[in-house]
């Protein structure tokens, strides 16, 4: 049997740096008004994780993309792999990227992500990837790996971090609040003094 050297992978070094640079990005994760939402997490080499999450903030799919290979996860069906196809239109000019997937998930692209998202600055949306891509590789690939652990820690430090802007964000709208009655009652008393002093 043949085993996967990651280390001596030749895009090894470049999915490490690849995965140091990849950023939660915090534009574009207001819910929809069913209350889904896409998080999006972004790195050199175009490297790309997005997370969808239910109203209840359960990730319901992940797609990560990293030097023209695809991981994508989803809730019911499991772990992909594939590869980032260009589409060019008439003009030559891409139009857009599609992931044409392979028809049993790839052990060297399954290894590259799990290399990736451990080089990645931890959240739960990482962590919950890589808690996956973990398992295929120890079950399907027999190549046992570390397990995620207090992954609930993650989400619950989330979540603390969500309330924390929400209540933030009344507290400013109070103040603003606040502030514009302060100012039309001031008006109003500014305009009564001048009348009754005319």
């Amino acid at each position: 049997m043949v085993t996967f050297d990651i280390e001596s992978d030749p895009l090894f070094p470049r999915v490490c740096t690849a995965g140091a640079s990849l950023r939660r990005i915090e534009r574009g994760a207001v819910p929809d008004a069913d209350g889904h939402r896409s998080i999006w997490h972004q790195g050199k080499e175009l490297t790309e994780l997005t997370s969808w999450e239910d109203a209840t903030g359960t990730i319901e799919r992940q797609e990560l993309v990293f030097m023209g290979h695809a991981l994508d996860y989803r809730t019911g069906i499991g772990l992909r792999t594939g590869t980032v196809k260009e589409n060019t239109g008439s003009s030559g000019m891409p139009e857009s990227d599609l992931i044409e997937f392979d028809r049993d998930p790839s052990e060297r692209v399954c290894e590259l992500a799990a290399r990736l998202l451990r080089e990645a600055r931890r959240d739960f949306y990482t962590q919950h990837l890589l808690q996956h891509v973990n398992e295929s590789l120890s079950n399907r690939f027999r190549r046992p790996q570390t397990q995620v652990y207090e992954l609930g820690r993650w989400q619950r430090r989330l979540q603390r971090a969500s309330q924390k802007v929400r209540l933030i964000k009344r507290r400013h709208l109070q103040i603003l609040m606040y502030v514009g009655v302060g100012m039309v009652l001031g008006a109003v008393l500014a305009a009564l003094l001048l009348t009754i002093l005319r």
